[in-house]
């Protein structure tokens, strides 16, 4: 289920679990498994799948100067930065300062939600340039686009090291059923600092998240060992 290499000295294991996305589904299961400590920028996004780390590269590589400016809504009612109008702030409104979405509804935030994410986007960048971390991003197995994601995991790890941060990258590949791993993504599992990771998502435990019990499995080599599942986080959460 797991593949990995790695030329660093720190464990995998012992590093800061961070989502980068492209949507709530990493977060999810981190919050699920208590390793969700901290909140990050990235954590309940809506990124195009195909883009996702091309977005989080100029993000990290711009200090994300345009995350949160020029504000405005999307066709569908979500949230959208002026640079980054493919990319949604799928479960805040920060422009009404509500937490939740035009498909779930809203409940109202007593913070001012563009000072949250001013935060936890200090906190990754501290994060990132101090401690060891292995950021997770979870795309489809059948991802459209496979090539342009796979030609970006390159240039985003050199943006790193050129960052000098200490870190690695596990790309979970997701399916509702036992699939093989496409073409485009074997080489990765001997790729520097990378992890390859598969996943088969038993809906019927959750419509979308899957089973938090097998994520912990086949995260086994890469995540700490003793995890006892729980449950998946409200939707709502901040």
């Amino acid at each position: 289920m797991h593949d990995s290499h790695s030329a660093t000295s720190v464990p995998t294991m012992s590093r800061i679990p961070i989502s980068i996305g492209p949507d709530c589904f990493p977060a999810a299961h981190l919050a699920a498994l208590g390793l969700r400590r901290e909140s990050y920028p990235l954590d309940w996004l809506g990124i195009p799948p195909p883009q996702s780390i091309a977005y989080v590269h100029e993000l990290i590589a711009t200090e994300f100067a345009d995350f949160t400016t020029d504000l405005r809504y999307d066709a569908k009612g979500f949230v959208v930065a002026g640079r980054y109008q493919q990319t949604v702030f799928g479960h805040h409104d920060l422009i009404a300062n509500r937490i939740g979405n035009p498909w779930t509804g809203y409940r109202p935030c007593t913070e001012r939600l563009i000072d949250v994410y001013n935060r936890r986007v200090a906190r990754f960048l501290i994060v990132l340039a101090e401690r060891p971390v292995l950021l997770i991003n979870a795309v489809p197995a059948r991802l459209k686009l496979a090539e342009d994601y796979i030609a970006s995991i390159g240039p985003f790890l050199a943006m790193l090291e050129g960052r000098k941060a200490d870190a690695e990258l596990a790309v979970v590949l997701y399916d509702n059923q036992d699939f093989e791993v496409a073409p485009p993504f074997e080489p990765l599992r001997s790729r520097d600092r990378v992890h390859l990771v598969t996943f088969v998502r038993d809906q019927e435990v959750n419509p979308y998240f899957g089973s938090n019990a097998t994520f912990a499995a086949c995260m086994k080599e890469i995540l700490p060992p003793g995890l006892t599942p729980g449950l998946f986080p409200d939707e709502h959460h901040v």
